[in-house]
């Protein structure tokens, strides 16, 4: 069983490192290794909104909303029909550094969400900038009203 996943990794990698990037008209080879070492993880400015499930409200599964201006972020943990904790934070390396507040103690801890840009590299070949996933979420693209009540309430009560 190993065998056979470390095969089919390993063609994987091979695949991904033989990948063709057009950019501007003209093609060019680059070796992922290459391009994720001489690019930063980053996560595109706006609202955005990620699942435990990839889809939306579902019940007991946990989704986090928030919105990303520079390496900032502000927004708010949620599962539906519960209620919510808020976060701010920023992007460190490959990593989200959050501080979440619970909203029942109004206690604030330290959440870290490791950021993964690897697959990305080959969806993105437009801006040449990695798409940004977050370990353990799935990327959900539609902000729902519930989405929206929770950014906006952690944006206000971030802001204070």
């Amino acid at each position: 069983m190993f065998d056979r996943v470390a095969t089919l990794t390993s063609a994987f990698v091979a695949l991904l490192s033989s990948v063709t990037l057009t950019t501007a008209g003209r093609a060019e080879s680059v070796s992922v290794a290459t391009r994720l070492a001489t690019s930063s993880i980053e996560i595109a400015d706006g609202k955005h909104l990620y699942g435990s499930a990839p889809q939306p409200q579902q019940l007991g599964e946990m989704y986090m909303v928030f919105e990303a201006r520079g390496n900032q972020v502000v927004g708010g943990f949620y599962q539906p029909n519960s209620s919510f904790d808020c976060f701010q934070g920023s992007i460190d390396g490959d990593r989200l550094a959050l501080n979440v507040t619970d909203s029942y103690r109004n206690d604030t801890y330290t959440y870290d969400i490791a950021l993964d840009s690897q697959a990305a590299v080959v969806a993105n070949t437009q801006a040449g900038t990695p798409m940004t996933s977050l370990q353990g979420f799935h990327p959900i693209e539609t902000l729902s009203e519930i989405d929206r009540q929770v950014l906006e309430t952690c944006q206000a009560a971030i802001r204070g």
